[in-house]
């Protein structure tokens, strides 16, 4: 009920985000210094500070991120319109037992603390309550599944939701409804602001953006990938390993999956955790090279640390290794020490059934990271410029979320039909009706 009524804290901020870009724009296109970016959207920040960092033009990159905060705003303009009514409607039915009951018993002239406290009024609550808990669950996650892109929409503190129906409930059983609302709404207020928000989860066409503004400012690709990864902690291993492998020269397929920490380590002699690795007469085993297993930049600097090796060497010692280091010459697994045969005695079309079934791995095509991996990866050996692929690679990605969420929109009103009619309705007719028929079956002597 609390998340369903209170949203006005959300526009103050927005109405100030909102100013701050338009100051901060001003001030770019005259060459004013900027000021404070703490007023700033997110994206609109970690663009800013990147430009400035490598020497960027600042007014492309404050563009982009305005662009793509106006696809965030039309997707949730689309869910706003499109779960208005349903909304309306559930909102109702939660208040309509808190508002109508009092009234309607003391027109009936029933007794609700003799009804409620009995074991059938007892039980008639927790149902009725149960109903309209689930009933309003349901319909907020709905809302916030469809207008959840990948740029994250910012939801609301638990704890603030859950401080908020203990006052409100202790303000209704001492005071009644009203100041039971607005002890709720006040509560989730305060307990809300005083606590910092969590950060939004970022999309990869966020991280395709900072890509470009870096390569606009002349920085290799390797080096935009580790500039990107610094200001996206979210998607920071996977970056850095697509940067690691652009120096290597190796495959997009290569870059995006796979792991060689084992081979790290042994080439510094040191002890490294080992996994299992794939049969290398299975498809997995005869896709994945030595080469291509990249680990992460953090578990190389870890691995490397130990034997005291330059930044240059911890890059170039395993790959060396990895590249001359024939398959004979691995250690023999118990995949390996399998008959030949095995693979013979399967099924004809086994194996692709079960690549099928496999849910969908990172380095699929379809992957957004996958995609900048292959562009970058085109770039780099054909020596050509990248800055606006990446930029029109980043558009791409918006407009892909955008269009999800707007067909999502579109299903939305029938989806919500469901937790209406099945939960809201039932639990305001049963929270109204229970008291007033068993007033009348009293009063008619049952």
């Amino acid at each position: 009920m609390v998340v369903l009524l209170s949203s006005g804290q959300g526009s103050e901020v927005t109405g100030e985000q909102d100013r701050a870009l338009d100051e901060l724009r001003l001030a770019v296109a005259v060459g004013a210094p900027i000021g404070d970016l703490e007023h700033l959207p997110e994206r609109c920040r970690r663009a800013v500070e990147l430009a400035q960092a490598v020497g960027a033009p600042l007014l492309a990159a404050v563009e982009v991120a305005e662009a793509a905060r106006d696809d965030v705003r039309r997707g949730q303009r689309a869910v706003a319109i499109a779960s208005a009514q349903t909304r309306a409607v559930a909102g109702g039915l939660l208040l309509a037992p808190i508002l109508l009951v009092p009234g309607l018993a003391r027109l009936v002239g029933a007794d609700l603390v003799a009804f409620y406290s009995s074991g059938i009024g007892l039980m008639v609550l927790a149902v009725g309550l149960g109903l309209l808990a689930l009933g309003a669950v349901v319909v907020v996650v709905l809302v916030r599944r469809v207008g959840r892109t990948t740029a994250g929409a910012p939801t609301r503190d638990p704890l603030a939701i859950g401080a908020a129906v203990v006052a409100g409930v202790v303000a209704y059983r001492l005071s009644g409804p009203v100041p039971g609302l607005l002890a709720g709404l006040a509560v989730e207020h305060v307990v809300s602001s005083r606590r910092p928000r969590p950060l939004p989860t970022v999309g990869a066409d966020e991280a395709a953006d900072l890509v470009a503004t870096a390569l606009t400012a002349g920085v290799s690709g390797p080096e935009a990938l580790r500039l990107a990864a610094d200001a996206l902690p979210a998607h920071a291993t996977r970056l850095r390993r697509l940067a690691f492998g652009l120096e290597l020269g190796m495959g997009p397929e290569e870059i995006v999956g796979g792991d060689v920490a084992g081979d790290v380590a042994s080439g510094y002699g040191v002890p490294a955790r080992r996994g299992p690795r794939p049969d290398p007469r299975s498809a997995m085993g005869r896709t994945r090279s030595a080469v291509g297993r990249v680990p992460d930049a953090g578990e190389l600097r870890a691995t490397a640390r130990p034997a005291s090796r330059t930044a240059d060497r911890r890059v170039r010692r395993p790959a060396e290794r990895a590249a001359s280091e024939p398959a004979e010459r691995r250690a023999p697994q118990a995949a390996d020490r399998r008959a030949p045969q095995a693979a013979d005695r399967r099924a004809p079309g086994a194996t692709e059934r079960r690549a099928a079934r496999r849910p969908q791995r990172t380095g699929a095509p379809s992957d957004p990271l996958h995609r900048l991996a292959v562009l970058l990866a085109a770039a780099e050996r054909m020596g050509a410029p990248v800055a606006p692929s990446v930029r029109h690679l980043a558009r791409e990605l918006r407009a892909d979320d955008l269009a999800r969420v707007l067909a999502a929109a579109e299903r939305l009103p029938a989806q919500l039909t469901f937790p209406t009619a099945l939960c809201l309705l039932p639990a305001t007719v049963l929270l109204i009706g229970a008291p007033i028929v068993q007033t009348g079956l009293s009063a008619a002597g049952y």
